[in-house]
């Protein structure tokens, strides 16, 4: 898929394909997702992040691909498998991790209908690539609790729909932040 993803690291783990949206198209084709799929392929790709998450094994370099498209969690992300990288696929746009040649606006959208924290993060060594975080009005969209080396990578975090001073989109607490970047 590298070649027509352009961003789908080599990896001996697993890579989880996720739809935004319950019907999605790949190269002209109309599919379905289904948490009962097993999210392997374009093709059979899983409906919900968090399904994603419970399939992949913490610190076996699995990689969950986001389709393009604005992904809504209904209720709280529990990430709490160290090693997994976060990415979202972009056909076209993505030469490298390290290249932007896209605005915030045309990313992969993660958000959230919670009247909540949308991603209680306690997991280590996790990578973000390409994602934007879009934190409900009031809201936070991410909490990282002991989460040493995580990375975002050419990520962004919206916060103009949100009309909130506390709004807030990646929140540390405690050493949680320790040897974090942000690229």
């Amino acid at each position: 898929y590298g070649t027509i993803w352009g961003a789908v690291p080599e990896t001996s783990g697993s890579i989880f394909w996720v739809s935004p949206a319950d019907a999605y198209t790949v190269d002209g084709r109309a599919y379905g997702a289904s948490d009962d799929a097993d999210g392997l392929s374009p093709e059979k790709a899983l409906r919900t992040i968090a399904r994603a998450i419970a399939l992949a094994t913490a610190d076996a370099g699995d990689v969950i691909m986001l389709l393009p498209g604005t992904h809504t969690s209904a209720s709280q992300v529990v990430l709490n498998k160290a090693g997994l990288t976060f990415v979202a696929a972009d056909p076209g746009a993505r030469i490298s991790p390290d290249v932007r040649p896209y605005a915030a606006s045309t990313k992969v959208n993660w958000t959230s209908t919670l009247a909540g924290t949308a991603v209680a993060n306690t997991a280590a060594d996790t990578t973000f690539i390409g994602i934007n975080f879009i934190p409900v009005t009031a809201r936070t969209f991410m909490s990282c609790i002991a989460t040493p080396r995580n990375r975002w990578i050419d990520c962004a975090v919206t916060l103009s729909a949100a009309a909130s001073t506390s709004t807030k989109g990646i929140v540390f607490s405690g050493a949680a932040g320790a040897f974090c970047s942000f690229t």
